[in-house]
């Protein structure tokens, strides 16, 4: 019963090792690429029952993608877009926009097994 307890722990830690152990400057790579894109709202924010409504506008999208590979079966991702878009926001007929920039990113670890 030991022995099984310990093997199991040990087979994990052994191919956790082998993910993670840095490979030679052959094998590790950098990737970059440029992402464009549309934001467009598919909603009003808020729309009140007195009129007054609020409403992200469209706007374009830039940012890149970034990707390292740090062994063979081992890798990181991340992008990040940014959108200058405008609010647009209506009281008494009065209609008034201001800046309303958005920021998105994400990372992303990729793990080959095979």
């Amino acid at each position: 019963m030991l022995a099984q307890t310990v093997v199991g722990p040990s087979i994990l830690a052994a191919l956790a090792l082998l993910a993670v152990v840095p490979a030679p400057a052959e094998a590790q790579r950098l990737s970059l690429s440029p992402t464009i894109g549309l934001y467009i709202p598919t909603t009003e924010l808020v729309k009140a029952t007195q009129g007054e409504e609020f409403k992200q506008e469209i706007a374009l999208s830039v940012g890149g993608r970034l990707g390292i590979t740090i062994s063979p079966r081992f890798g990181v991702e991340t992008s990040v877009s940014y959108v200058p878009s405008n609010l647009r926001f209506t009281f008494d007929d009065t209609e008034t926009t201001t800046d309303a920039n958005l920021l998105l990113g994400t990372v992303r670890a990729t793990f080959h097994a095979i």
